[in-house]
């Protein structure tokens, strides 16, 4: 430590701040890898867990908008209401679709794979009631349509 109480006062200043911009270099170096990182990290959660949020969305609103057209078939008085209402359930099941394979792209974890193919499932499921509910709202067996629609696995 003699040779550190030899130098002359300008060296031990050099020396001094030579070692603040070491430390700050590096310290710099250290916080723009981190910065990358965070930013990866908010491309992939926004790629990954934002977005995906905009299909689900979609999804339930079409989901919610086909339980009102299939009542509204029911209730329908003229054959063109009826057929408008075929209609626009039609255009929301492509929409459901093109929504569900949407998300389907984005799904990383196994946890998210096992609840979509459950949602697949039982969309199935659930399409297969509504066709029957149609099917009984054309035969004007409007009773039976409207129990089966209020059953709970269509709801």
């Amino acid at each position: 430590m003699k040779w550190f109480y030899d130098l002359k006062i300008r060296s031990k200043i050099l020396l001094g701040f030579s070692l603040v911009i070491l430390i700050t270099a590096i310290l710099i170096g250290v916080s723009i890898n981190k910065i990358h990182e965070m930013d990866t990290a908010d491309n992939e959660l926004y790629s990954n867990m934002t977005v995906p949020l905009s299909y689900l969305q979609a999804i339930s609103v079409s989901f919610q908008m086909i339980r009102v057209d299939t009542r509204d078939i029911i209730i329908a008085s003229t054959k063109e209401q009826f057929d408008a209402k075929i209609k626009e359930i039609e255009e929301r099941r492509k929409e459901i679709l093109k929504n569900s394979e949407q998300f389907q792209k984005t799904v990383l974890s196994d946890e998210m794979r096992s609840a979509f193919d459950h949602f697949y499932g039982t969309r199935k499921e659930y399409i297969r009631l509504v066709d029957q509910v149609i099917a009984l709202a054309e035969e004007n067996k409007d009773q039976e349509a409207t129990a089966l629609l209020n059953k709970p696995s269509c709801t």
